[in-house]
């Protein structure tokens, strides 16, 4: 392989003795430092000055001056120095490339045109089925609104497969053109609620908000996560407070009177707890 630069060819070929057959003493070796240097001005700075008045960006490496002070050949210089530079651009270049590709796909595909970026919760509208405590779903957007662009998707997308598969679930659809938040309010039996404000939101980020409403209000197992199911006290009725008397029992004052079989007993009302002491 030839050398980056000619000049350094001649110095090498030139009759100066090879630095491993310098004498050990310093001022020989003074000496021969002293010509190559003399002749490195002579030979190759005098055609860098002339490429300087016709290139503005040519520079003498700072490591090719260093190898010439330590006495070294030029010539392994630059085969060094090309290897290495070689192996580093190319490195450089093939990670510059993947991202200068990445970052074009991601400019020009668009969720919905590449099957591979599109999100693979998409497919969960059809499998969505509510909990039986599940009463209404209540969705609120304002029309043409940046902010409530994800809402009108899921609107139009998902939510006519959804109401198919689950008929039994009333559905309210407040649209305004008032300037507002837009929100997702799922109600449940007995006046309870989970509601989430949807701002900014993409369609699939409102899918997966239902599909948390749908199994209970939250997707972390636990007692406590989701919507209480159990009654309110109101609606109780505690085997404690039936103990010695029956309250759906009627005692008449005249005791001839016949036994109402047809009366419900409180152990037979839907209602009936046990409770633990």
């Amino acid at each position: 392989m030839s050398s980056i630069f000619p000049e350094c060819d001649q110095l090498k070929q030139s009759n100066l003795p090879h630095p491993q057959i310098i004498s050990d003493s310093g001022e020989s070796r003074f000496n021969h430092l002293e010509r190559t240097l003399e002749q490195f001005q002579s030979l190759f700075l005098k055609e860098l000055d002339q490429m300087r008045s016709q290139f503005m960006d040519v520079k003498v490496p700072l490591e090719l001056l260093d190898v010439l002070d330590q006495g070294k050949n030029p010539q392994l210089y630059t085969k060094e120095v090309l290897e290495r530079t070689l192996m580093k651009n190319k490195e450089v270049n093939g990670k510059v490339e993947t991202y200068k590709k990445f970052r074009a796909a991601l400019l020009t595909m668009s969720i919905g045109a590449n099957p591979i970026f599109r999100p693979h919760n998409a497919a969960s509208a059809a499998l969505i089925k509510f909990v039986p405590n599940f009463v209404a779903l209540r969705l609120s957007w304002t029309q043409n609104s940046l902010r409530s662009e994800g809402m009108e998707q899921f609107v139009e997308e998902f939510l006519p497969t959804i109401r198919e598969n689950n008929p039994q679930v009333k559905y309210f659809l407040h649209r305004t053109y008032t300037e507002c938040d837009p929100f997702v309010v799922g109600e449940y039996t007995w006046m309870r609620h989970r509601k989430k404000r949807v701002s900014w939101r993409s369609k699939h980020q409102v899918l997966s908000m239902v599909e948390e409403m749908a199994v209970g209000g939250d997707y972390r197992p636990g007692l406590k996560r989701g919507v209480n199911r159990r009654l309110p006290r109101g609606q109780e009725l505690w085997d404690t407070e039936t103990i010695g008397h029956d309250i759906f029992k009627v005692m008449s004052k005249w005791k001839a009177d016949e036994d109402d079989l047809d009366m419900p007993t409180s152990e037979k009302h839907p209602h009936f707890v046990y409770r633990k002491y």
